[in-house]
Order: structure tokens, then C-alpha cells, then sequence
């Protein structure tokens, strides 16, 4: 069963990671929501974003499930919203779903969003069209401060052999550094594939309270590190190589990869069996719950 810790504990800081770009049969998926929840269950994410194209019907069926099941993860009610030829972003927060409009009335309505506290993030940054239109909605956008974060990694980035990390870099240069925007992860999961499975494009977040609200302050304030977990060993330059990757902004990459190291020595101090729970999450990337668990003597 789930850890679930107690306020006093997010006084200091916590980690939950999320998968924040998942879609249901509401969307083109495979699983419905409850399916999906089912099976997110056994794999120990914190939050799960529903992020059905352009309406959250999808979540609230989510929602309304986490709340009758305990050990469900918290979901969160997202959309992901096509401004044409594949510029999307993800909408965190919604209260209703956005009918696929003209530019114009979604860009007021990505603004009213984000206005109001809502999260916008680009997804997969790499698809972004090269015209005119394009170009200036994003400029337009980033000089306004609509934009929280970008998904650096999007598990579709593991399905290009070629320029994966060109692709990465451009987004980082051209994108992250100058704006100083949260770096974020998701899976882009639709249904069973290779490479797109639930968490394996992930985002850490350093919440300071519990629930929706502390994930939101988290991704308001650019608390973020983005996580990759493949089934197949990567290479991405300057990003690094392996099977797992997190990314991110420092002091937030440094804690996290602090707390990494803190569990490794722990494991060796112990003697920690490697068919441990522990040992299983650290190598499933869930550092936080490990901990929770060393902590508590397991």
C-alpha cells in the first residue's frame, strides 16, 4: 500500500513524480480512465494528468474514481490543446474542456487560464510548425508570461534514432534557458507501445504541501526535474545516456540527485537485498517513496 505521509512532512520539501500528458479512450486511447488508474496504481506515480485533446471529461471520470478508491494517485484535470499543425500545449487546471476553435479564441482562452492559475506547458517541442503564425503565437506568448514549462522529455523522443538530441538541445537552448521556464516531463501515453508506457516521460516535482494545490505551486515556481525511463539504452550527449535520465535546473536537479545518492548509500550501508521493495523503486526511478520506506526501517 501506498505511504501517505503527514502534512508536518512537506515542511522541508517533498518529491512526487507525475506523468503529465496521459490519454484515455476519451482521446484515442486504449483505457478508459478507471483502466488507467488500475494500472497507474501498481506503478507508484504520485499524480497522473488526464490530458484528453480539447475536453476533461475524460479526468473528471478519473477524479471521480481516485475519490471512491483508496491508493489511487491524485489526478489532475488537463487537456491538451492543438493551435494547428501540431502546436500543442498541455492545459493543467482546466474546469472545462476547450472545443477545437479558431487560434484566436484559444489563445484567449490559454490566457484566461493561465491568468486565473492554471498551468500552460508546450508538449513535445520538437513538433513545432516552422511558419510565420506559429512563430509569433509562441513569441507572443512567451513575451506575455503565458507559458509555465516545456516537456522536455516526451517518450516519442525515444522512437527517433536519428537527431534525438538535436532535437533536446534546441529545445533547451532556444527555449528553456532564455525563458526560464520549468522543466517537465510526460509519457504522450495512448495505449500499450514500446518506449510510450505510463511514467516512462516523468516529471519530479518539490512540493511544499500536499495534494493538486502543491503540485501546481511547484510547477508555478519552476520546482521541476524531468525524468526518462527506457526500455532500450539511449544516447543524448549532453543530456546523458543509459536507460534512466533526469534533467533540470539547479538548486532542483542537485536535491534530487542528492537524495539519489543519499539511497545508494543507504543500500550499501544495509546491505539492502537487490529483490528488495526499496531496491525496486530506486531502480524504477520512485526516489522519494524509497526513502519514505528507509526512513520507517523496511
Amino acid at each position: 500500500m501506498r505511504y501517505i505521509p503527514g502534512f508536518q512532512e512537506y515542511n522541508s520539501g517533498r518529491w512526487v513524480v507525475a506523468d503529465l500528458h496521459v490519454h484515455s479512450s476519451y482521446s484515442g486511447g486504449s483505457l478508459s480512465p478507471r483502466e488507467l488508474l488500475m494500472l497507474e496504481n501498481s506503478l507508484f506515480l504520485d499524480a497522473l494528468a488526464i490530458a484528453d485533446h480539447h475536453q476533461v471529461a475524460g479526468a473528471r471520470e478519473g477524479e471521480e474514481f481516485a475519490a471512491g478508491n483508496a491508493g489511487c494517485p491524485l489526478v489532475l484535470a488537463a487537456q491538451e490543446v492543438s493551435l494547428g499543425d501540431h502546436f500543442h500545449v498541455l492545459a493543467i487546471g482546466c474546469n472545462d474542456g476547450w472545443p477545437d476553435g479558431n487560434r484566436n479564441q484559444l489563445l484567449q482562452k490559454i490566457k484566461t487560464h493561465h491568468q486565473s492559475g492554471g498551468i500552460i506547458i508546450i508538449a513535445h517541442p520538437w513538433t513545432l510548425p516552422k511558419t510565420s503564425w506559429a512563430a509569433g503565437c509562441l513569441k507572443e506568448m512567451l513575451i506575455e508570461q503565458m507559458i509555465d514549462g516545456i516537456e522536455l522529455f516526451n517518450s516519442s523522443i525515444l522512437e527517433f534514432d536519428q537527431g534525438a538530441e538535436l532535437r533536446l538541445r534546441s529545445t533547451w537552448e532556444n527555449l528553456i534557458l532564455p525563458n526560464s521556464l520549468a522543466i517537465v516531463g510526460g509519457s504522450d501515453f495512448h495505449y500499450h507501445r514500446q518506449g510510450r508506457q505510463i511514467g516512462a516521460g516523468r516529471t519530479y516535482l518539490k512540493v511544499y504541501r500536499p495534494g493538486i494545490p502543491g503540485i501546481i505551486e511547484a510547477l508555478k515556481n519552476r520546482r521541476a526535474v524531468a525524468g526518462l525511463f527506457s526500455y532500450k539504452p539511449f544516447e543524448f550527449g549532453f543530456f546523458g545516456s543509459g536507460q534512466q535520465l533526469i534533467f533540470g535546473n539547479d538548486p532542483w536537479h542537485s536535491q534530487l540527485q542528492d537524495l539519489i545518492n543519499k539511497l545508494h548509500n543507504r543500500i550499501q550501508h544495509r546491505r539492502i537485498s537487490r529483490s528488495s521493495l526499496v531496491t525496486k523503486l530506486i531502480t524504477a526511478g520512485h526516489y522519494q517513496y524509497a526513502w519514505d520506506l528507509v526512513e520507517a526501517g523496511f
